[in-house]
This record gives C-alpha cells, structure tokens and sequence, in this order.
C-alpha cells in the first residue's frame, strides 16, 4: 500500500511537539487548574499539493497536580485520506513530569502510524537554575546527551510565561523550550498574545472556560534557524487558569481545527 506524501509525514512527526505545548498549559501556580478535556479534530483546509481530501481525529489529555509539580498524560489520533483513497492512521501518546520549580523534566512519547511503532523517545533533563543552561538525557531510541543553552525552558515554565505575560499586557514572547517530543527536543518558539477577552457566566456554565482568556498564537523554529516561515504554528484560546480552549494546528500544507467537546476539573493536592 502506498502512503501519504512526504511532506505530510513530515508535518505529521511534530504532531508530539504541538501536544506538549498544546496541553501543558497548567503551571507551578495555586490558581491554575488541574483538569481532564477531550477535543475534536477536523480537518480545516490546506494547499492543493498536500494530497489531503479528508481528515479526522481526537485529542484528549489529563493534566495532575501533584506537591511536587505536574503530571500530564496526553494523547492524539488522526486520519488522513489522500485523494486515491488512502488512509493514514497516527496515534502519538504523550506523558510527562515538571517538578515545580521548573528545573526538572522527564518525558515519554511514542507514535503509532497504521498500528505501527515509529516513533519513540524517552529521558529527562534538568536545569542548574531558572534562566540557566542544563543538560538533556534520551534514553530512547538510544541513549545520548545534549546541552540545552542557558534560558531554556520546559512545557509548563514556558507556559507560566507567557501567562505572566498575557496578564502584563505584553504582546509577544520569545523562548527556547525542550519537550523531549521529537528526536531534536528543543525549539525555539515565538508567541503572538491578542487582546484580553472574557466568556460570560451563564448558569450551568462550566467555569473552567467561562472567564478571561486570550488569542495565543504560537509559532515553532529549530534552534538557531534562520528561516523566516516556521514548522507549523498554532493557535489557540488560553484562558487564565491554564486551560487551552479551541484551537487550530497549522502544518503548513494543511490545517486540524480542535474543539474543545469536555473538560472536569481534578482535585488539587494537601500539601
């Protein structure tokens, strides 16, 4: 069976990244909240040489507070079909831990193409200090180690930034951030924060979405790259106690709309 064409295994390979700054949202902070959500994928248009005519898919993802920091486990399945008919299944699992202080992080990712394992990474990495350099270990495919340069940041540090810059009234943000999600594990992201809006309570409103938030978008470059157009970008609703709303990934030669369909609130540990 043939398959899909390189760009777009290509664009599919950083569908772990985008989960990791996606849905790592909460942060080392009392007012942010730890929850359960679950979105729909749909497919939301791309160019004529991406070879996609339909595509599908589902997002969910459980963010746990615990004393010491942040477990997140996430996971993300799409189906793509070319114009002959042929489909391409992912299915990428995502799981890591974020001590509170920002300085410590493991991870896990492994991707399935047509319930095929393609894809793996796993290690940890700590910083010598906030705004320090650190070291980056993989143990999976196969154990190596990389310098990550001073001011790097994890998933949820970074995310606690540009909350702190949203709520400054700041515009953009740029950071180094490392996920461990792709074989590089590190890129460099630009943030383009709008301005602040607010959902209404109604009754029967889940609370977790009806407040302040605003339009992030977010766009990805490799470490050092001097190209003006980024991997992907992606745009989203971030609300101020972490949650990530609706949003849209954008691969460049096509476009995945999520829709936020569930969310609950998780308890907050007794420390």
């Amino acid at each position: 069976m043939k398959i899909l064409p390189s760009r777009l295994r290509a664009a599919l390979a950083v569908l772990s990244l985008v989960m990791a700054s996606l849905l790592a949202l909460p942060v080392a902070a009392s007012d942010l909240a730890p929850y359960r959500a679950a979105y729909v994928l749909k497919y939301d248009g791309g160019t004529s040489g991406s070879g996609i005519v339909e595509a599908s898919g589902a997002m969910t993802a459980e963010w746990r507070q615990t004393c010491e920091g942040w477990s997140v486990e996430q996971r993300i399945r799409m189906e793509l079909v070319n114009g002959d008919g042929e489909v391409l299944v992912t299915d990428t699992g995502y799981t890591s831990w974020e001590s509170s202080d920002g300085l410590t992080f493991r991870f896990n990712v492994r991707t399935l193409r047509n319930e095929e394992l393609v894809e793996e990474f796993s290690g940890d990495a700590k910083l010598n200090s906030r705004g320090g350099a650190g070291t980056a270990r993989f143990t999976v495919p196969d154990k190596r180690t990389m310098k990550l340069p001073a001011g790097t940041l994890f998933p949820m540090a970074h995310s606690e930034a540009l909350l702190r810059a949203a709520e400054a009234g700041k515009t953009r943000l740029f950071a180094t951030v490392f996920d461990g999600a792709t074989k590089e594990g590190v890129a460099e992201v630009s943030a383009i924060i709008g301005k602040r809006g607010i959902v209404p309570r109604s009754e029967n409103a889940e609370t977790l979405t009806t407040r302040p938030f605003w339009p992030v978008r977010l766009a990805f470059f490799d470490l050092g790259s001097k190209e003006s157009v980024p991997h992907y970008e992606l745009g989203m609703r971030m609300f101020d106690n972490g949650v990530a709303g609706d949003q849209i990934m954008d691969f460049g030669d096509f476009r995945m709309r999520g829709v936020l369909t569930e969310i609950e609130p998780l308890p907050k540990p007794k420390c």
